[in-house]
């Protein structure tokens, strides 16, 4: 496809730069790139079909209601979301996530926890998170960007003058609402 004469070219990337002292220079710099192609993620855990109805008179028709159904739906939601994390960091120099295996699409959903334990801030994870979001144009425009920007940012203050649970995880992620343990 050509635009004005021209063939369209990948968007590139863009950074998010951390202070980590431990760093050269100290900083860290993470790259995201757009996920130009997800058809591995459709092969890896393809769209799921509802379950079908069926009535005494033999008629069939899908159930979209089945709570089985909405909890798969879901859980893929959730993996969809850290498998495009994970995907669109994978041009940042160096980076390797160690519990994700391409061929697990639950491990998908480590994503977060290898965040954590490397040292990122919840507020860290959601900049990442909300980059990601960006540049693969999950925003329809800047204000609904700002909007979930300004919500994850709400979310992190709460965090710090909020005494949490006993044993409560909060996620950051897309999708994601606390966890239990």
């Amino acid at each position: 496809m050509k635009i004005q004469g021209k063939k369209l070219s990948n968007r590139g990337h863009s950074v998010i730069r951390f202070n980590r002292p431990d760093m050269p220079g100290g900083v860290l710099e993470l790259r995201q790139a757009p996920v130009l192609n997800d058809d591995d993620f459709e092969a890896m855990c393809p769209v799921l079909k509802p379950p079908l109805k069926v009535y005494p008179d033999g008629r069939k028709e899908e159930d979209p209601d089945n709570q089985a159904f909405k909890d798969k739906v879901a859980e893929r939601r959730k993996i969809y979301s850290n498998w495009l994390i994970y995907q669109a960091l994978q041009v940042t120099p160096g980076i390797v996530f160690e519990t994700i295996k391409k061929s697990d699409p639950k491990s998908f959903l480590n994503v977060e926890s290898e965040l954590r334990e490397a040292g990122f801030t919840v507020f860290e994870r959601g900049q990442i998170a909300g980059e990601v979001n960006k540049i693969n144009g999950l925003f329809d425009d800047e204000r609904e960007r700002q909007a979930h920007a300004e919500k994850r940012m709400a979310e992190a203050r709460a965090g710090f003058t909020e005494a949490p649970d006993a044993g409560a995880a909060v996620s950051t992620f897309p999708g994601e609402g606390p966890a239990s343990t």
